[in-house]
């Protein structure tokens, strides 16, 4: 079972809703983007942190496979698993801020998160980015 991923956006590498991700998701692949960004992921389970000075500013989880990540399996978070297509989405995440063929984004206050779901060309749900809602 995953870790929730949702409590890792903006906090510090070393808090420990960061590390439960980061073991769950074990072994990662680290790639450094100089001078204050890395990324530490999962290929083989479909899920990419994003630091920035020691602090996780976005999670992208790969509902579809691509050529380097894997389709993510666990449990998507935010009450999206299960879900298929942009109706879907909608439907359980409410009217989003923006929306087009491409994607949807959305502000969950009562999570702190931005959310921004890309569909393929049927409108299934090809990635999920979380980040923190800007201040």
């Amino acid at each position: 079972m995953m870790a929730d991923v949702v409590s890792a956006i903006g906090k510090a590498a070393s808090d420990v809703q960061v590390v439960d991700v980061l073991n769950a998701i074990a072994p990662v692949r680290i790639s450094e983007d100089p001078p204050f960004r890395r990324y530490v992921g999962s290929p083989a389970r479909g899920i990419n942190l994003l630091f920035e000075n020691e602090r996780v500013i976005s999670v992208q989880i790969y509902a579809q496979g691509t050529r380097t990540f894997s389709a993510y399996s666990d449990d998507l978070p935010l009450r999206l698993h299960g879900l298929k297509n942009q109706s879907d989405v909608h439907r359980v995440l409410g009217a989003p801020k923006e929306a087009d063929e491409i994607s949807s984004e959305f502000a969950l206050q009562e999570h702190g998160v931005r959310v921004v779901v890309t569909y393929d060309g049927e409108l299934n749900i090809r990635v999920i980015s979380i980040s923190p809602l800007a201040k």
